[in-house]
């Protein structure tokens, strides 16, 4: 893989745009735009191209404009996955929608 690559989908309205930035063996991976049912697909492809070395893979959302459940279940997968591996998975900068959604979903 090279150390960056970008995938997007054929929804020209609500396009989401996931970047994958190799750093070593470190990966992370940037979407951009809207996670929803329809664009989460794109995040399992760039999680599931990742190399067998990778010893760390982030989430970083910080140019995601909106996020529903299905972006929850998709970092759901992205822990699950680094369990499987036995890597570090994290994710970082979550936006004001993303953070709320995060947070109603915790509650009871």
């Amino acid at each position: 893989m090279a150390p960056e690559t970008e995938l997007s989908g054929p929804d020209r309205v609500n396009i989401l745009t996931v970047r994958t930035h190799l750093h070593g063996d470190r990966a992370v991976l940037s979407p951009r735009g809207e996670i929803d049912c329809a664009s989460v697909p794109l995040l399992d492809q760039a999680l599931n191209g990742l190399p067998t070395v990778t010893s760390s893979v982030t989430l970083d959302i910080a140019e995601v404009t909106f996020m529903d459940s299905a972006g929850l279940h998709f970092v759901e997968r992205l822990h699950a996955f680094g369990h499987r591996r036995r890597i570090l998975a994290r994710t970082r900068n979550w936006g004001s929608q993303p953070s709320r959604l995060r947070e109603v979903a915790r509650r009871p």
